[in-house]
């Protein structure tokens, strides 16, 4: 639905910038941590964290609007 998609795009660009990038990278270009973690020249356990932590807001953020997703 459009509108989860637009809440969705807000909850992304409210991410940490560091969290935001690494999220970015493998949502939406596919890289693998350990791709990742190569690019940005930091370990992969940090490119773990980082993802976890992206889960995390995102699913607190989101879940208000999960109506807008199930119906």
């Amino acid at each position: 639905p459009e509108e989860f998609n637009k809440i969705y795009k807000t909850a992304v660009d409210k991410l940490p910038d560091r969290t935001r990038e690494v999220f970015i990278l493998s949502k939406k270009e596919g890289l693998t941590y350990a791709e990742i973690a190569e690019y940005l020249q930091i370990s992969a356990k940090t490119v773990e964290n980082n993802m976890g932590i992206a889960f995390r807001k995102l699913r607190e953020f989101l879940m208000p609007y999960k109506h807008l997703m199930y119906g």
